[in-house]
């Protein structure tokens, strides 16, 4: 009989979520026609944890807009130009004061740990635990610019243009194996 990992318990991890897609589209004549969509979700989830550690607290706020004008120019070339915008900023939260449980353990020479975590403990034929950076608030940005030219002239068919981003990111470092 083997007795590793087997601790379980259901615990919660409840996921409640909130969209919203608009769109419009208009034709300005013949040629010429124009569309925008913005879109957002709020969405907060439970992320239970093992054994008995408290359940991390995860919530994200998405935007994003794009509008977009299409011309025929002539019956061979066509032109779109589009913009766009994203905003993403995913948070969480370990409520658990993860520094001074790794200070009451009394081990000696451990790395001070930058965030609230807890640390990576693994135990000969049982459950490990351990936590990673868990208590954060990031924020992702792009704006992006875009215009594609297509030529056709019988079966062929030449499309160029440019495609211009400016991508902001405000993350802590979090490349610290459960911090």
């Amino acid at each position: 009989v083997s007795l590793i990992n087997n601790y379980v318990v259901n615990k919660a991890a409840d996921i409640n979520s909130k969209q919203l897609d608009v769109r419009g589209d208009h034709y300005l004549n013949s040629k010429q026609s124009v569309f925008a969509r913005f879109s957002m979700k709020n969405q907060d989830q439970l992320s239970p944890n093992d054994l008995l550690q408290p359940t991390t607290s995860n919530a994200r706020n998405d935007r994003s807009f794009v509008a977009s004008h299409n011309y025929a120019i002539s019956a061979h070339v066509l032109n779109e130009f589009r913009f766009g915008y994203t905003n993403e900023s995913p948070n969480s939260n370990f409520g658990f004061d993860g520094k001074a449980f790794q200070k009451s353990l009394g081990f000696n020479g451990l790395p001070g740990t930058p965030f609230n975590g807890l640390p990576d403990v693994t135990f000969t034929d049982l459950t490990g635990m351990g936590v990673g950076r868990v208590q954060s608030s990031d924020t992702y940005r792009t704006f992006q610019v875009n215009n594609n030219t297509t030529w056709t002239m019988g079966r062929h068919a030449i499309k160029f243009g440019f495609d211009v981003r400016w991508l902001r990111t405000k993350t802590a470092l979090g490349f610290i194996g459960a911090d």
